[in-house]
């Protein structure tokens, strides 16, 4: 079999292993059953755990058997490395979602099924009914205080403060492979190279307490040229989610990574052939546009699959030039009538007005099921129109409390419901500026918030005027997670025509393990909202 440690070395992988001659043997003549973990504290998976899927993906075409392990039961504890702070703990009921919903990403990248088929585990199963004791006295004892304390994970915390909870980390995460090496034969283990001293803790372990070899590799951290860890933009995250950032957004994050910074992604996070990547990114002038646009291609493709990378590709050239008429006349098929048609059209030309552009954007995003809502066969969309059918298009967002009777006995009665909505600025291809002075955007979010006696109940949805997305999300956030909620602030520059406008967007944030940033227009309500909701926050502290 081809030796999976070429291809990785090739690719800019490989950043510290143990062994090394040892292991490239042995992963050029067999089978190597190895383990990467992720720690579920969020609903999704996010671009910097898109490297370790590849990665994984590179071991299981070489032969190898991936272990997926899901830290259901270390995302109890909280891992310190990277940290400057405490990681907010997490309840079962939190990870037990998340864990599903990794499960469902995951199984784009590596097989489930054949010789050396993928398994996934959960080191909850072991790890959240361990005896403390009999733990101490098989694991504990084979760890120095003293050189636990030179980790870089921990040296970086100690002027800080590290918890005793954290401290287990190290401990808990060698004894994970001590278990997988006894249940699915596991020899390796990888991860990113700020997990070196815990991964290199387990296979010391598995050397002492078994005598037979244990290997780690770590790979090097997906940065940015001047050092900065990739995979955040001004909202937060990217995610591998669809409903947390959207194909468009994923395809131009990537569409707008630094010159420099491309041919390492490539090689990274591509499959494309080393040679190809090479001859992409030889030209350090304007033909990198044609790399950068491969590469957020190709990344879109492997994340959201090939029609919605074609769609995303499709709404980026439309909105910076160059939409193609085959792409047009593909994407027009969905909407039903001639008469639909131009009242697409309508809708985009409320945004665009009117010349080629118009026509190129009406077309690529002309929205199906927008037009079914609109009235009539009207060819003229106007601002009445649009407010219409952004209240259509929000209805069907509460909650029955007639057939939902538990749901309605848990709401708090002094808190009523709040609802929020605002238009997207900053992250919209396209704005709308009134005669009355409103600013529309082709893009808004509206969320209704339930207050419940134990937590927070949002029914979020995001829309887009221009396109079929209309995706609703539900977030149920304990108030014992919730370490801060207020009004938060931006303020975006604007361009029609000649003209400029700053516009403040103000939105609700609720600070807790998954933050939620929710856009909407400052009123009474919401402050008030607020200040109940506060003192809920005190109380449950305090209880």
């Amino acid at each position: 079999m081809a030796n999976v440690m070429d291809t990785l070395r090739a690719r800019g992988f490989v950043k510290q292993t143990v062994y090394e001659e040892e292991l490239y043997e042995k992963l050029g003549k067999e089978s190597v059953p190895f383990y990467i973990g992720f720690d579920p504290t969020a609903d999704s998976l996010h671009v910097g755990h898109f490297m370790q899927l590849i990665a994984m993906h590179h071991m299981q075409q070489a032969g190898h058997k991936p272990v997926i392990l899901i830290g259901g039961g270390t995302a109890m504890v909280g891992d310190p490395s990277g940290r400057t702070d405490m990681r907010s703990m997490m309840t079962k009921e939190t990870i037990r979602h998340n864990v599903e919903c990794f499960k469902k990403q995951m199984s784009k990248f590596v097989s489930f099924e054949g010789e050396n088929a993928a398994v996934i585990v959960d080191n909850g199963d072991w790890l959240l009914d361990l005896n403390y004791i009999d733990f101490l006295r098989e694991i504990g004892a084979h760890f120095s205080v003293n050189r636990m304390l030179t980790a870089e994970c921990f040296k970086q915390r100690l002027d800080r403060g590290l918890s005793f909870l954290e401290f287990n980390y190290m401990l808990m995460q060698a004894y994970d492979f001590l278990v997988l090496y006894r249940k699915f034969g596991c020899q390796l283990e990888l991860g990113g190279d700020d997990q070196w001293s815990n991964i290199l803790a387990g296979a010391n372990l598995i050397r002492i307490k078994e005598q037979k070899p244990a290997y780690a590799m770590t790979f090097t951290l997906l940065t940015t040229s001047d050092g900065k860890k990739m995979g955040k933009t001004a909202k937060g995250a990217v995610w591998l989610d669809e409903n947390k950032t959207t194909p468009y957004e994923f395809y131009q994050y990537w569409r707008n990574t630094a010159d420099e910074d491309v041919e390492k992604c490539m090689k990274l996070l591509t499959f494309l052939p080393v040679e190809e990547i090479e001859e992409l990114c030889r030209y350090k002038d304007e033909r990198m546009n044609k790399a950068k646009e491969v590469l957020a291609y190709e990344l879109t493709k492997e994340v959201h699959g090939e029609e919605k990378a074609n769609l995303a590709q499709g709404q980026a050239k439309a909105a910076f030039g160059g939409g193609d008429a085959e792409l047009l006349t593909k994407e027009v098929t969905g909407v039903e009538t001639v008469v639909d048609v131009m009242v697409a059209a309508g809708v985009a030309l409320f945004f665009f007005g009117y010349g080629y552009i118009s026509y190129v954007l009406a077309s690529v995003l002309a929205p199906v099921g927008l037009v079914l809502l609109l009235v009539g066969a009207s060819h003229r969309v106007t601002d009445a129109d649009i407010d219409a059918c952004v209240a259509k298009l929000t209805e069907g967002m509460e909650v029955d409390l007639v057939e939902n009777p538990k749901f309605a006995k848990r709401m708090l009665r002094q808190i009523p419901l709040l609802k929020v909505q605002n238009y997207l600025y900053d992250d919209a291809l396209v704005h709308k500026y009134a005669k009355s002075g409103a600013i529309r955007s082709e893009k808004l979010e509206s969320a209704l918030i339930y207050a419940l006696d134990t937590e927070l109940y949002v029914v979020h949805r995001r829309i887009s005027l221009l396109s079929d997305e209309c995706d609703t999300q539900i977030y149920q956030i304990p108030y014992t997670e919730i370490e801060r909620i207020e009004i938060t602030e931006k303020q975006t520059t604007l361009t029609f025509g000649k003209k400029t406008r700053t516009v403040t967007s103000s939105f609700l944030y609720v600070g807790a393990a998954t933050p939620l940033e929710l856009p909407m227009q400052s009123n009474a309500d919401t402050d008030e909202f607020i200040l109940r909701i506060r003192r809920v926050l005190a109380e449950s502290k305090q209880a």
